[in-house]
Formats: structure tokens, sequence, C-alpha cells
């Protein structure tokens, strides 16, 4: 009986990482309008809301999920979150050094957050742009001027 559920729960994993995968591949609108939207649609631009008028030239470091890191990896770095949520409030207590988000405006709960904090943040600068800083090295984050710029 053991083996029998060792071997079925070993086979639904198996199929729930191959539904994943699918999953995984499939891009849809950030807004679905008409159904159409399913088949063909373009990205848009988006200009991202700049917070505070400081200026970073940092490293950056993508979290993908909300779980905690070690704090000394995120010290003095600008930290790439795609979502502009409170589940990421936590890498206000390690000393970072700006924010970049793929989503979100400026009554969003990171924008005020980094407002709060007088912290150099662009939040929801969009699919493309965060996509393209998500494998930077290095990046200037100016504020005042408005610029997002990728130096290594």
């Amino acid at each position: 009986m053991r083996e029998d559920t060792a071997s079925l729960l070993k086979a639904v994993i198996a199929q729930g990482k191959e539904y994943n995968l699918i999953t995984q591949s499939i891009e849809l609108p950030p807004l679905i309008t008409k159904g159409d939207d399913f088949y063909a649609f373009f990205v848009p631009k988006t200009l991202p809301n700049f917070i505070a008028n400081g200026t970073i030239e940092a490293e950056v470091v993508y979290l993908e999920h909300s779980e905690t890191t070690d704090g000394s990896l995120l010290s003095g770095k600008i930290v790439l979150v795609e979502q502009a949520d409170p589940g990421f409030d936590w890498i206000f207590n390690y000393n970072i050094g700006g924010l970049i988000t793929a989503y979100g405006g400026p009554n969003s709960h990171m924008a005020i957050r980094a407002s709060e904090f007088n912290l150099p943040a662009s939040i929801g600068v969009g699919e493309s742009l965060f996509n393209k800083l998500k494998f930077a090295r290095l990046v200037r984050l100016d504020c005042a001027t408005h610029q997002l710029t990728v130096l290594g």
C-alpha cells in the first residue's frame, strides 16, 4: 500500500511540474479587455514613478519571492521586486540603497514606504525595463532626473 501511495505521489508531482512549465511559458497582457487579447497583444510602455530626489549607483539584487534573505546581501544595494506589495516590507530592515518594482503606482504600498524612508525608488517601471534590470549587475537610479541607467 505504501509503495502505491509513493508512486502515485511521484506521478502527481511530475505532472504538476509539467503543468507548471507550460503555465510559465504563457504570457498574458497586463489588462485583458476583449477575447482577442489572449491571442495577440502589445505590452504597453509605462512611465516609472520616481520617489524621493536621491541618486544611487549600486549593484542590484533581484528578489523573486518575499521570503527573508540574508540582510548583508541587501545592504546598500538596489533591490528589484516585481510587485509593490506589503510582503516585501522586511527589506526596509536591511539599509537598502534603492528600490525598483515592475508594477505599482505612486500610491502603491512600496511607493509610500520608500517615501517614508526618503529612499530613491522607481515604482512601476514596466515588464520590459524590469526584465532588463533583472540581469544587470550595476544600475544608476537618478530620481531627480527620472533616469534609470544600466551601467554593467
